[in-house]
């Protein structure tokens, strides 16, 4: 038996073919809705993070002093009565 025969029969016989032969449909479909499901929650998991950044910097301009902002009164002849 050649060398590359060989190697075809222990693989074989070790259940690797098993693992990757077609299962009737579920490793494909897997193989599918894995990375979708993935990217679904990775979807949802950045959206709060960003609305939970908006939240804080909403929050902080309400506040009046926000990161990276001062609060300054405006000039004395541009203040409303």
């Amino acid at each position: 038996m050649s060398h590359a025969g060989d190697l075809a029969c222990r693989w074989h016989r070790s259940g690797c073919a098993v693992l990757i032969a077609h299962q009737g449909g579920w490793d494909e479909i897997l193989l599918f809705v894995a990375p979708v499901v993935l990217a679904f929650f990775g979807v949802r998991w950045a959206e709060r993070r960003i609305r939970e950044r908006r939240d804080t910097a909403t929050d902080h301009a309400v506040e009046g002093a926000g990161p990276g902002t001062a609060s300054v009164p405006p000039p004395e002849d541009e203040a409303e009565p």
